[in-house]
């Protein structure tokens, strides 16, 4: 319990943890209705931000921001006659039954005095569609002749518009400009929080699903292994009950998935009560942080822990139609013979042998794969029962630890089994081990010329 705790402890002392996993309550941490909404949201905030004639006390800053951002430094949007809007209609071609509509412009702000036009197309976790920028772009310049045209393409992702005529900004390079603003121009506090919250909303949103700091606490460094990581996932494991209700344990859930990592390393999980080691968590994070550090914190650090456990990678072992067949072939191209009945190792074909290399062969227990016996180096298998997907892995086995590794395996492109044909299949291995080469693990793998 101590390790957990001790691990624990030293992520909250990291702020940009503590943020992520504690964030304080703010509108974006409370409300969410989904994804679409959540952009229109994000959408709405962008407009109230760029418009100067909105009660922000910002004027013009962030307009004239994206503006020089864009390279233009000497045109600035004013005051007057200024309007924005959200979802602005794009008509399509016409018909008998009216104009079909093409689809909605994000943000746009209008400066009719100075002729001016800034149109925003905003994208979260979705790209835009085919074609949907040049569309809009062309509707905005057939609209608004003759003014100066600024088009921003606003992405959570750093990506590029597939139009021209935009210029890219991420949300996180949005959320610098406003800072800059906020250090230079005083708002009220009222603002001044609705903008951080913003800000630290789209901090959140990019760090995304992975936080590398706590994923490192469930993985060992091959180098220097660090067995107490397993510890401290066997902990997780232990207090869960006090984070997940048991109908929530079920396929998929945050506490099957790290069961299923810890049952691929051979880990028990701890004979203390539940509710014991939460009590003992709690009192020394606490005494740590002091006594406002509460239970709901310390189940809001747990939960947030929990959602970076590893995803234990599970082979289907169900055998699908095609598999058995096509190893069975493979396995007599090898040693021109018929698989024996007991399955036992049989010598492989001088031709088929990379020079010695691959001794003998073996069909594994439900045809499934092939194990090889090879000079001075690891078994070597290959496996594979998606025809989908086909092989599942190649790879060689350390026969000690039993562990795989699979750096010959990623030289081999997957395709259907339907595609391969068990000679090509083994040209494809061969050429994978290459010339002499050693593994990640400090295995020599390959000892083909």
């Amino acid at each position: 319990m101590n390790a957990l705790a001790d691990e624990l402890i030293v992520l909250l002392q990291d702020s940009d943890v503590r943020g992520r996993a504690l964030p304080p309550a703010s509108f974006w941490s409370i409300v969410h209705y989904g994804e679409g909404s959540y952009e229109n949201r994000y959408n709405r905030v962008v407009r109230w931000l760029l418009d100067p004639t909105e009660n922000h006390g910002l004027g013009a800053a962030v307009a004239n921001a994206l503006i020089a951002n864009a390279g233009d430094t000497d045109v600035e949007v004013g005051t007057r006659r200024v309007r924005s809007h959200v979802e602005t209609p794009v008509p399509g071609m016409t018909t008998g039954a009216g104009p079909l509509l093409k689809g909605r412009i994000d943000v746009s702000l209008l400066d009719h005095a100075n002729k001016i036009v800034i149109t925003v197309e905003s994208k979260l976790s979705s790209s835009a569609h085919d074609e949907q920028l040049a569309r809009y772009r062309a509707h905005v310049e057939a609209e608004r002749r003759g003014w100066r045209q600024y088009f921003v393409f606003l992405t959570e992702l750093d990506e590029q518009a597939d139009d021209e005529g935009w210029g890219e900004l991420t949300y996180a390079e949005f959320a610098d400009l406003l800072r800059e603003i906020l250090d230079r121009q005083e708002v009220s506090a009222a603002v001044s929080t609705l903008i951080q919250d913003f800000i630290a909303d789209i901090a959140r949103r990019a760090q995304g699903p992975s936080d590398a700091k706590v994923a490192a606490l469930y993985f060992d460094d091959h180098d220097q292994p660090q067995p107490t990581h397993n510890r401290f996932a066997d902990l997780l494991v232990s207090v869960a009950s006090e984070i997940e209700p048991d109908e929530q344990k079920r396929a998929g859930s945050k506490i099957e998935r790290l069961g299923a990592y810890l049952g691929t390393r051979g880990v028990s999980v701890d004979a203390l009560p539940s509710e014991q080691i939460f009590d003992l968590l709690w009192t020394k994070l606490a005494a740590a942080f002091g006594p406002s550090f509460s239970a709901s914190d310390l189940t809001r650090l747990l939960s947030y822990v929990l959602d970076h456990a590893p995803q234990a990678r599970t082979q289907d072992q169900s055998i699908k139609p095609g598999v058995r067949d096509f190893f069975a072939r493979y396995f007599t191209l090898l040693t021109g013979a018929e698989v024996p009945r007991d399955r036992g190792s049989v010598p492989v074909l001088t031709e088929h042998s990379a020079d010695g290399y691959l001794r003998s062969v073996q069909l594994n227990r439900g045809g499934r794969g092939l194990t090889f016996n090879v000079g001075d180096a690891r078994p070597f298998r290959i496996s594979g029962p998606d025809p989908d997907s086909f092989p599942w892995w190649v790879a060689h086995i350390d026969p000690g630890t039993n562990k795989q590794c699979a750096i010959i395996g990623r030289k081999i492109t997957k395709r259907p089994l339907a595609e391969w044909h068990e000679r090509d299949l083994h040209d494809a291995i061969v050429a994978g081990l290459g010339a002499d080469e050693v593994c990640a693990c400090g295995a020599a793998i390959v000892r083909v010329g």
